[in-house]
């Protein structure tokens, strides 16, 4: 199964966390990071590692970040973009976890990844158009 790590400004990540489990039931190897004020950059590297380590096996691990070009996403993209069996995703909502959730022990790492954005993408509706459109 491929862990999950979850890394948010705040904390966005545990709260997202707490949803999905709320409609899925409780997770195995998933890890949320917060950067909390003050943080630096290699505090949050350094707690993001340890998650890495403690859920690390043969299936990679596949990391969320809250915002493309954030704190979150820059900090982590730059210490472990090259690290083997790592995947980023950025702009985590609640669709794309539920389905990756879903999903990890079924597909492979990369397809996992290419996953996320996906279903991350289509969780966006403008419900009042598909609404309009669809009734």
């Amino acid at each position: 199964m491929i862990g999950i790590i979850i890394v948010s400004h705040g904390y966005a990540a545990k709260e997202l966390l707490h949803s999905a489990e709320m409609i899925i039931g409780r997770q195995d190897k998933v890890r949320v990071v917060s950067l909390t004020e003050g943080m630096s950059p290699e505090a949050l590297i350094e707690l993001t590692v340890d998650a890495i380590k403690e859920l690390s096996d043969n299936n990679g691990i596949l990391i969320l970040t809250d915002l493309y070009g954030g704190s979150t996403t820059n900090f982590i993209a730059s210490a472990l973009l090259k690290r083997g069996n790592v995947e980023i995703v950025s702009g985590v909502n609640l669709p794309m976890l539920l389905s990756v959730l879903s999903e990890r022990s079924e597909l492979s790492l990369k397809e996992l990844s290419q996953k996320a954005v996906v279903d991350g993408k289509e969780g966006i509706i403008n419900v009042k158009e598909f609404l309009k459109n669809n009734l």
